[in-house]
Formats: structure tokens, sequence, C-alpha cells
């Protein structure tokens, strides 16, 4: 068993690295699947929807199946439906155990632009069972929200927000599981009709999509062991060119404050190992389907082998702090499963990082401010909505913005007039950022001993008595010296909630 699960983990890291996507953490689960039928009188035969287990980049592993089926057969999507006749069944007591053995990863991307890609099979495209993309509704729908769309990325854009903000989770027997007609009708439904809207829309929009299922398990500890029956839950994947197919869950809502927003981090993304995938949905195949049988019980459970993270943390001093700010969604790693602990951050790393551990203790304040500071020397690029939000919780934080600009006092104060973005920050400048957004204290029975000529001292002993820093074992805190993505990590893990 260790030895396969080495290898797909192995599979899974190599599609990571061969289409640029963000790695941070994989798991190993066990999902244990147990049906038994009372003892016929007659003739008997079981259909079972096995689904696959190889179809997605971030859940992938082996199906073991006791008794061995009598045969087998795939539906037009590629699922695995498996077939027991009479015989088979009385072998084993008319006891079916079907047992997949999964390693799921997240998925980070951060594209800005991507075309559809029409070479996958037209059945993509076409309309299907709870997916009436050919529907006039539907279709003026998706004509009313591509209309001033340039290219597919932004039609998606567009149809992903329209499903995320408009339809409300219901649980009632009236809209769920009625498909994506009901949902755009009713603006109501479970995760199936996100999914089946979102698809339908994308279909009526010439853009191939299809509707998931399997089980979205939430957080576990290792060795813990789950019911599956309430973690059934269907996303959305759409596939693009040089990528493939990506996941797309629009169910998630997220707040600001009180108002609800778009859940973006859904479009193309997985946050956390936790998605496991069953099967490319279709309504006309059953789970199960039989004849001459009384079926008596099912058992259905989950259980979580393992996390594994960066790939060079291991044994590093650091692994907790990374892997708690990694679940935070505050850092994440790089492209071959590795987090370099020991790499230095520049400037504009950590004012993003700051950013996201704030967004995660709760600070969604915003001023709407006409103006951001940017010094000098700035240079837009990945890192500009991240920093125009620092900004403004800056500006919360001094109440007053002034005339230079939300942020212009903070940074000002630590940079001067140059940022200097991709310049290595120092430890005292990483405080400084920070002491805005801590408690006010001040003392100078602090047990650090190199801190008194440093322009930051207020700000460092600030940071210590809010329990952010520590400093080195012989007193010294180092004030100038840089800081590595360990230490980042160490010190935003004990300020992020």
């Amino acid at each position: 068993m260790k030895r396969k699960i080495i290898s797909i983990l192995s599979i899974v890291m190599i599609i990571f690295s061969m289409i640029n996507y963000v790695y941070g953490v994989s798991a190993s689960y066990t999902i244990t699947d147990i049906y038994r039928f009372k003892e016929p009188t007659n003739y008997s035969s079981v259909e079972l929807f096995i689904g696959t287990t190889d179809n997605s980049i971030y859940s992938k592993g082996n199906c073991v199946i006791k008794p061995k089926y009598s045969s087998m057969k795939r539906d037009d999507y590629g699922n695995t439906i498996v077939i027991f006749d009479n015989d088979t069944l009385k072998s084993n007591n008319y006891i079916i155990e079907v047992e997949r053995n999964i390693i799921c990863s997240d998925v980070k991307t951060n594209l800005t632009n991507a075309s559809a890609d029409y070479s996958i099979s037209k059945l993509y495209l076409k309309p299907s069972p709870k997916v009436e993309s050919d529907n006039r509704l539907i279709i003026d729908k998706a004509n009313e929200l591509i209309q001033n769309c340039e290219d597919d990325y932004s039609k998606i854009r567009n149809i992903f927000e329209f499903v995320n903000m408009n339809i409300t989770y219901d649980l009632s027997d009236n809209y769920r599981n009625k498909g994506a007609l009901s949902a755009l009708k009713t603006g109501r439904g479970v995760c199936e009709e996100y999914a089946s809207l979102f698809v339908a829309l994308c279909r009526a929009s010439n853009i191939p999509a299809r509707v998931i299922t399997g089980f979205s398990v939430g957080d576990m500890y290792e060795g813990e062991t789950k019911d599956t029956e309430a973690l059934a839950h269907a996303w959305a994947e759409v596939y693009l060119k040089e990528y493939g197919w990506l996941p797309v869950e629009a169910t998630t809502s997220a707040m600001s404050m009180y108002d609800k927003v778009v859940y973006w981090d859904g479009l193309f993304n997985i946050e956390k190992p936790t998605y496991i995938y069953n099967g490319i949905n279709n309504p006309d195949i059953p789970q199960a389907r039989y004849s001459g049988l009384v079926f008596d019980t099912r058992e259905c459970r989950v259980t979580l082998n393992s996390k594994m993270y960066f790939s060079d943390i291991s044994t590093h001093w650091a692994k907790k702090n990374i892997e708690n700010l990694y679940d935070k969604k505050v850092v994440n790693g790089y492209e071959d499963d590795s987090f370099k602990p020991e790499n230095n951050v520049t400037r504009i790393e950590f004012m993003v990082m700051l950013c996201r551990s704030l967004k995660r203790n709760g600070n969604y304040y915003y001023s709407n401010l006409d103006k951001i500071y940017y010094p000098s020397d700035f240079i837009s690029n990945w890192s500009k909505a991240e920093y125009d939000r620092l900004m403004e919780y800056y500006a919360y934080a001094a109440e007053d913005h002034g005339n230079k600009g939300a942020g212009y006092e903070s940074i000002s104060y630590v940079f001067g007039n140059k940022l200097k973005m991709n310049e290595y920050i120092t430890r005292e400048e990483v405080v400084a950022l920070m002491s805005p957004f801590l408690k006010s204290t001040y003392t100078n029975n602090v047990p650090l001993t190199d801190i008194n000529n440093s322009k930051f001292k207020k700000d460092i002993i600030k940071s210590y008595m809010n329990n952010i820093i520590k400093g080195y074992e012989d007193g010294t805190f180092n004030p100038k010296g840089n800081i590595t993505r360990a230490e980042m990590a160490t010190v935003l893990d004990r300020y992020t909630k």
C-alpha cells in the first residue's frame, strides 16, 4: 500500500510541475463503501457505479473491489460501471466492498487569461440531464453575461460571479437536485444546482464544462474517520488550453463585513486537499442498480491516512509554523513542491504575506479611498491588489490617510520615498510594518541587547511585548539582518488567528 501511495503522489507532483500550479499540501485518504444485500430466492445481479480515480489533477488513486466483478463497462464520460452476477455475489455472501485509496492535492492558480480548448469530447458542449444548456432562458442569460467579453477567461469569470452571487443554498425538496434550469428560475438549490447552472451557462457560451461528483471532507486529523453520508458534494470543471480540466467551486460563500462578495478563490482553485473525486456526473447512471435482490445496508466512510506538506520542511524547526500559515492561506510553496525555508524574503513578498494575515484576522475595513500611496519606484505587478489592500489597512489603522495617499505614513516611515520592492527585508523593517496593527504597549525592560541604536526600537519592543518576536538565544535581535521564509512564517503564525 505504501508503495502505491508514493507512486501516486509522484504522478501528482509531476503534473503540478508541468502545468505551473503552486503546490502546498497533499493528503492520503481511504474511502470504504460496503453494500450488503439479503440473500435472494432467485437469480440476482448488481450494477455499481465506480466512477473514475484517474481523471483529475487534484484527486488520483486506485480502486479495489471485492469480490472480483463479473464484467465492466464505461458510460459516455468514461466512468466505470462494474457488474456482478448471482454466482459472484453468492461467493461473498452478497456483500460488495469498494475501497478507494486516493491522494488529494490543493490547486492554486493565478490565471489572468485563458482560452477554452475544443479538442475535448463534444459531449461537454452539449445539453445533458439537469444541464439544460439548450433552453432559451439559459441561452439568453449566457448571452447577457458574455456580451461584452473579449476572451473565454472573461466569460468564465462573469458566469462564475453570477452563479456564486445569485443562488441561495436551500436544502428543501422544492429546490435541491433539480438542475440548472430550476436554479436559474428560482435562484435556489444545493451544490448540484450551483455546479449544473455554471456548467449549463458555460456550454451555452461554447465553453467545455462538466459537473463532478465526490466528497468534500473538510478538515480532518490523521487517523480520523468520517461517515460520508453528509459529505457528498458536486462542483464543476472547465477545459482550458494548456491547463486541461480546472476545478470551479461556486457553492462557497464569502463575506466582507456583513455583505456577500464573490468567492474568487473558488475559480480554478481548491484551497485545501479535501476534495475527493468520485466521477463525472451522469444522472442517467444510479449509484447502484440491482435486480432479484433486497437491499439491506450500506456503510460508507472516509479515513485520513496522512497529510503531506512541503518536501523540504519535514525536519525543519519551523515546520509547524509553516504548515499552520499555509493552512491559513498566508504562504504558498514553489512549483517543485518545496517551501525553501532558508530563502530570504523581499520587501514586497512580506507585504503581501502581511496583507493576507490581516485579511485572515478579519480586518475587512474599506474606507472608499480614492488614493493609494505608491512610492516613486513602485512597479505594478502580481502584488498590486494585495499592496493596495494593505495600504487601506494602514489608512484604517491610522484613521487618517492625509493628502499623500493611503499608507503613506507607514510606508514612508519604514522605507522612505523608495520602496525597492525586490530588496530583502530586514527584521526591524518587518516589525515596523506590523506595528500599526499591534496592541500599544511599551517598556524598556526587554532582554534584547542590540536594539538601542535601531530606528525602530519602539516597534521592536512593541512586537516583543505582543509575543510576535522572541530574539535569539544569545539575547540579540539582529535588527538589520534579513528575515528568512521560516522566520517570517513563525512571526506571522504568532500574529494570525
